[in-house]
């Protein structure tokens, strides 16, 4: 029973792991206990089977290896989760803004990302009444937390694919969120709303955009005045020590079988090997977050040299600079006199320090 749980909830995300739980599946026959044979169906499909192995079957075994074609008697969490979810999504249509024809669009709508699954946690705001947007809301995940949150604001979430849209829309259906309104849309038709925000957020897309600095010259042209911009971007750092895998990985073309295959060849190097990075990362154990981390079809690294240029190419300042504990303690130390926002000064230590701000660089933007 608690290995179903397991199943049923749990995030796969380490190899040891994943060895197991190939092994388990292969095991498993016609005849096995029901209830194990549908949580692992239920499982394989959140992980967009990711696992190695091929086999042909029939009802509850076959679900461990390909989402069903029609419902299976008795079978209620693995119908609603592998066929009446995906049948809902795709009835559902967003506000349509755009629809530029672009490898990364291609690429989401392919794999809308990120697969998420389970309870979110929403720390109340109950007197934010500000107008949000989330810019690349991909799945929706962040949009529905700060509605859930903050049910007396409003809020657009828009993104490129429309799959991924249709899963958040989907889920926010089911979690009764009803202050979000869902736009399929490039960040650079949003003038086209004719909606201005006090807020906008806009994590893990300005590097996947030709130019980010156009990019982020159109989100500043819908901010408010006095509103702010929280952006994420990859670091650098994060760009050059994908490169290994990211090498192996021209060998195999973007698809789930090639993605399948590519992480076989990972595994298979010994523990030494630059490229076995990857399977310490989370975004490895799924088909559409490996795709995004190692196949993406366009992105670019930023320093915090290069991320204060972007700033300043869009016409706006740095009012905040997010950094972990160590990070920010150092820069205080070397700069006793800093406000924080200077950019320089992080670049100098992120020269020397620079595995101490992980994957993401993070700032706060605003008008000047």
């Amino acid at each position: 029973m608690n290995l179903i749980k397991a199943l049923l909830n749990e995030r796969l995300s380490n190899e040891t792991a994943e060895f197991q739980l190939t092994e388990l599946r292969a095991s498993l026959t016609p005849n096995s206990d029901p209830a194990l044979l549908e949580a692992m169906g239920v499982f394989c499909f959140h992980h967009e089977y990711v696992l190695a192995g091929e086999r042909e079957a029939d009802g509850l075994l076959d679900s461990c290896y390909r989402p069903i074609p029609s419902p299976i008697p008795g079978a209620d969490r693995l119908n609603h989760v592998q066929y009446y979810e995906p049948q809902i999504e795709a009835g559902l249509v967003p506000v349509i803004l755009s629809t530029p024809d672009t490898p990364v669009r291609a690429q989401y709508e392919e794999n809308p990302y990120p697969r998420w699954w389970g309870d979110l946690q929403a720390i109340p705001s109950p007197n934010d009444k500000s107008k949000k947007l989330i810019a690349g809301c991909g799945t929706g995940r962040q949009a529905i937390i700060q509605a859930l949150s903050a049910p007396e604001s409003g809020i657009v979430a828009l993104d490129l694919s429309r799959r991924s849209l249709q899963f958040a829309m989907r889920e926010a259906q089911d979690r009764g969120v009803t202050n979000v309104q869902w736009v399929q849309g490039d960040i650079l038709d949003l003038c086209d709303l004719g909606q201005r925000f006090d807020q906008i957020q806009c994590a893990g897309v300005l590097h996947h955009m030709p130019s980010p600095g156009t990019g982020l010259t159109a989100l500043a042209d819908v901010l408010e005045d006095g509103g702010s911009i929280k952006v994420s971007v990859y670091t650098q750092r994060s760009i050059d020590d994908l490169g290994p895998g990211r090498e192996i990985a021209r060998n195999y073309p973007p698809t789930p079988e090639g993605i399948r295959a590519f992480r076989q060849e990972i595994f298979r190097f010994p523990t030494t090997h630059p490229a076995r990075d990857l399977t310490t990362r989370a975004e490895f154990y799924t088909v559409s977050e490996c795709r995004d981390l190692v196949f993406h079809a366009q992105e670019q690294g930023f320093t915090f040299q290069k991320l204060g240029e972007l700033a300043d190419s869009a016409g706006l300042q740095i009012e905040w600079v997010y950094a972990v504990a160590d990070a920010a303690s150092l820069f205080r130390e070397r700069f006793p006199e800093a406000t924080g926002v200077e950019m320089e000064k992080w670049a100098d230590l992120e020269t020397t320090h620079p595995h101490l701000f992980g994957r993401m660089h993070q700032i706060v933007l605003g008008c000047r």
